[in-house]
């Protein structure tokens, strides 16, 4: 008997939680739902904290690089659904080839021609000129927390030429040129063999040069993450929530989802509740 009432009390909860949910506006997704409400589809994930870089170059931690994911691409990515982690073109059409052009080894990629920015600005290899640019400059100037991952040492490289010091550091990518309208290249100090896998990091996500500082990270509290991604970076409430909406014009198919919230619940207890 007392059984019996636990159930029905567990169910009588699992409804008004249900309703709570609804009378909010917020509904979850169901394993193959297809229907969209009129009121929007809108999906609430519970994370531990917000993210404390809003620019993707700063982006170390899985909060920062969470929001990043949603917003803006690479060159290259992970495919996530493959257990080894394959590398696949993103906003590359596809993989590149090594040219040798001059003294030094380009790595030249062909570009889609298919990618808007979420401000308009068209993706190209101006585009992407312009970011790898950016990069350069953020690092030089020491504001970007992955400089070092973009580096590769060089043991026999002079050091110090008063003492004779051996062994430095050495920018990967020596620059960057628009080949063609969707064709980068991508000139190096070395033939850097893991050069596709660097270029998925989130610190090399294009960012639109319409909307996104050059001299300086994206501001977390006040700056705008203006990417290609699925989904439009609507705004950050510290310690509260980040807001998304689903890219309309996204080049692949649209999101289920029409409003993406990440809400912040620090306590590991209550976010799991």
């Amino acid at each position: 008997m007392d059984l019996e009432k636990k159930d029905w009390a567990i169910i009588i909860l699992a409804v008004l939680a249900v309703a709570s949910i609804a009378g909010n506006g917020v509904l979850l997704l169901l394993p193959g739902a297809t229907e969209r409400p009129d009121l929007g589809v809108v999906l609430v994930f519970g994370t531990m904290s917000g993210p404390p870089d809003l620019d993707p170059m700063d982006a170390w931690d899985s909060a920062a690089s969470d929001v990043a994911d949603q917003v803006c691409e690479p060159l290259f990515n992970y495919n996530l659904t493959d257990p080894n982690l394959a590398i696949t073109p993103a906003l590359a059409a596809d993989f590149g080839q090594w040219i040798e052009t001059g003294p030094l080894p380009v790595y030249q990629v062909p570009l889609r021609d298919d990618v808007w920015f979420h401000d308009g600005t068209k993706f190209d290899a101006e585009a992407a000129v312009w970011n790898f640019e950016r990069y350069a400059n953020l690092m030089e100037t020491h504001q970007a927390k992955a400089s070092e991952l973009y580096e590769y040492y060089d043991p026999d490289a002079v050091a110090n030429i008063t003492t004779g010091e051996l062994g430095v550091f050495i920018p990967i990518i020596n620059s960057t040129a628009a080949h063609d309208d969707y064709v980068l290249n991508i000139t190096c100090n070395v033939k850097y063999g893991p050069l596709e896998a660097i270029l998925s990091f989130n610190a090399m996500m294009m960012l639109s040069p319409a909307s996104t500082p050059f001299d300086a990270p994206i501001d977390t509290a006040t700056g705008d993450l203006v990417g290609t991604g699925p989904f439009v970076y609507d705004g950050y409430e510290a310690g509260v929530e980040v807001r998304f909406h689903a890219n309309d014009y996204y080049y692949k198919p649209r999101a289920k989802i029409d409003t993406l919230i990440f809400s912040i619940i620090n306590d590991a207890q209550i976010r799991n509740n």
